[in-house]
């Protein structure tokens, strides 16, 4: 194992570390940066390959002095605190920073996850906020999605808000970005029932849909809801009852809400 020492905050190899937090430099379309320790043992238990590692001697918590123990690491960087404190802009960065490969997933990647399981999907379209992405990985992770595909406007999944609202879902759970037609393709392929979500005067409440089977759930984005290719192209369209004078959830929280409603289907005797 290599050991560097900075403690400038402009040194090059910072500025670097800045840039490529930032999703900037042609080294973000191959990895991504990780706060913390709970985060970056999450994607090392999921497989990722690290490449660098970062720590400051005077941020380190007991956890992350065991994590350091734990890695078999081929290169690191004691860092000064002024020059830590350049690259983690959160709270709770336990005195580690981390640089990942990044890796791709395919269905073939979500079909292995699944196992014997029938098939689970949720689905997002011309979704723009990374936050929402990873609020929808994190509950993705607890309700044992299989996958989760994007469709429409492409997201960059390595974001560090995707990371951190996922709380390490985004390593865990496979993120496909598919175009509408091969994800169709997808489905009837492998006998998919596909559920949107939308608000239309066939639209049935989710309680009384039945869920089982092989399932990917549909979802638009707030402001725009679902295209109508995908409306048009899906088995049923479903809603969430809405009792008060809102009209419409955060797609993270209705996410959660149709994940929960399909485990339970599943597991009630």
């Amino acid at each position: 194992m290599s050991k560097i020492v900075i403690s400038s905050p402009t040194n090059q190899t910072i500025k670097d570390l800045v840039r490529l937090k930032e999703r900037k430099g042609d080294r973000s379309g191959m990895s991504f940066v990780v706060e913390g320790c709970r985060e970056i043992y999450r994607a090392v238990q999921s497989g990722f390959l690290i490449e660098d590692f970062f720590y400051c001697e005077e941020e380190l918590q007991p956890e992350s002095r065991v994590l350091i123990e734990s890695m078999r690491l081929q290169r690191i960087a004691e860092v000064s605190k002024d020059a830590f404190s350049k690259v983690a802009t959160r709270e709770g960065s336990d005195g580690v920073i981390g640089v990942f490969k990044q890796k791709k997933s395919s269905f073939d990647d979500v079909k292995t996850r699944a196992s014997d399981s029938d098939l689970f999907i949720m689905v997002i379209e011309n979704v723009e906020k990374p936050g929402n992405l990873g609020a929808v990985l994190r509950s993705a992770d607890a309700a044992g999605v299989h996958g989760v595909i994007v469709l429409g406007s492409p997201i960059d999944m390595w974001n560090p808000n995707v990371i951190r609202s996922s709380l390490g879902g985004v390593f865990s759970v496979p993120v496909v970005q598919s175009d509408v037609h091969e994800f169709f393709k997808f489905c009837g392929a492998n006998k998919i029932k596909t559920i949107a979500a939308a608000l239309r005067s066939e639209s049935k409440s989710i309680f009384a849909l039945d869920l089982r089977g092989p399932l990917a759930v549909i979802l638009g984005s707030e402001a725009h809801g679902l295209t109508e290719g995908v409306l048009n192209r899906s088995h049923s369209v479903a809603t969430i009852p809405m009792l008060g004078l809102c009209d419409s959830l955060n797609i993270s929280v209705a996410a959660g809400i149709f994940m929960y409603e399909v485990l339970r289907q599943r597991t009630m005797r």
